[in-house]
């Protein structure tokens, strides 16, 4: 629900009191109330508050247990799933298994689910754990006992619910034929701008309008934390308008569908050989970058010329031109330790071989499938390791 690891927590525990209060007695939680919680509340997160309790009440409605729940997230079960998933089933981060943010498990079958699962899910082979786990937790989101729940900022009027994963998911792979129809890049949308104004790189990412299903969905490869020098690039999707988040793609299923195809995922600055620290460049990695771009930037993709907008930066009242100039003056600001510097250009760096990536895909004919394992592995669905879950949004 935000990026801030805090006020997440404060959010979610917000979420998880209005929904037993809703859910449980029919009240409604206050703003005052919530403030012991979420001191910086304000009417949009009450309002989003309020929302998902009420769609989550409604779809309970149509159930066999409309209450009788206990709700969980820094204790209870939700902790002992996220436990069992990385100690037993080799879930190396919870959010590329299962997007939930709380879990709701009824209070009489509570015990019985946790002795179970942890019979079940605790042997010594994983990929049988994280079977069995995923299995069990289908089977008890059927009989109406156990519901993860991935909680999304709600902008529009009412929160809306999907269920994910709840059969089986067929594993979806780059081999896979999928409907051009479905999958498509914008002509010409491809951009990582390598221009320079006020210091900075106006954005790190390497982005792209993709049109899945026939609405407008951004993916963007960044790093979203440009405090740290060589921080880690992500690849997010969201989409346009009011359309909900998507979510942060799955590192592991992208490398895997690059490989498929004889390609390499890019690495994060820190382990790209050709990044070197603030303040340590070699002129051999400044070569080596002015002519990676030299290389590129004329290639298309999706029939249309990459935007890297005005290739070009502002020191004083002199406006320097070209790929060599922007570089040198983005090495001098991260040596000079103007913050944020170095997190925005090993950002953008990584950008352009993103760009390449992009460029190679098309040559190859895979665009549409880039696209549809993107689309399925931000949602957290398409593949046998991902686990059920009901998304608010």
């Amino acid at each position: 629900m935000a990026l801030d690891a805090v006020e997440t927590k404060k959010q979610e525990n917000c979420s998880r009191l209005f929904f037993e209060a809703y859910i449980e007695s029919g009240k409604k939680l206050t703003m005052e109330q919530l403030k012991k919680t979420y001191p910086e509340i304000n009417t949009k997160w009450y309002n989003t508050f309020d929302m998902q309790a009420t769609a989550m009440k409604d779809w309970l409605n149509n159930k066999k247990h409309k209450k009788g729940f206990d709700y969980s997230r820094d204790d209870g079960i939700m902790p002992i799933l996220v436990k069992i998933s990385s100690e037993y089933c080799g879930v190396r981060n919870k959010d590329s298994w299962n997007t939930m943010d709380i879990v709701m498990v009824k209070k009489t079958d509570e015990a019985k689910i946790q002795k179970e699962i942890e019979n079940l899910c605790r042997t010594s082979n994983a990929d049988n754990n994280l079977q069995n786990l995923n299995g069990l937790m289908r089977k008890f989101f059927k009989n109406g006992t156990l519901y993860g729940i991935s909680l999304k900022d709600v902008t529009g009027k009412e929160a809306h619910i999907e269920v994910s994963n709840l059969e089986d998911p067929t594993e979806i792979t780059g081999f896979q034929e999928v409907d051009p129809e479905r999958f498509k890049m914008l002509k010409g949308s491809l951009r990582c701008n390598l221009e320079i104004s006020d210091k900075f790189f106006d954005t790190g990412e390497a982005a792209a309008g993709l049109i899945i299903d026939g609405k407008g969905v951004n993916v963007q490869h960044r790093n979203f934390r440009y405090s740290q020098d060589r921080g880690v690039v992500q690849t997010d999707l969201t989409g346009k308008g009011a359309a909900a988040k998507l979510g942060k793609a799955s590192a592991g299923r992208l490398t895997e569908f690059l490989a498929d195809f004889g390609l390499e995922k890019p690495e994060s600055p820190g382990k790209d050989p050709n990044i070197d620290m603030p303040g340590k460049w070699t002129e051999k990695n400044v070569k080596y970058w002015i002519k990676f771009y030299n290389d590129i930037k004329d290639d298309t993709v999706a029939g249309g010329k990459v935007d890297f907008g005005n290739v070009q930066c502002k020191v004083g009242k002199e406006t320097r031109k070209g790929f060599k100039e922007v570089l040198e003056y983005a090495i001098l600001q991260e040596s000079n330790k103007v913050p944020n510097a170095a997190g925005r250009l090993s950002s953008k760096l990584v950008g352009l071989r993103w760009i390449q990536v992009y460029q190679l895909m098309d040559t190859m004919g895979i665009l549409e499938k880039w696209i549809s394992v993107l689309y399925y592995s931000a949602k957290k669905e398409g593949s046998s390791k991902n686990g059920v879950f009901i998304k608010i949004a």
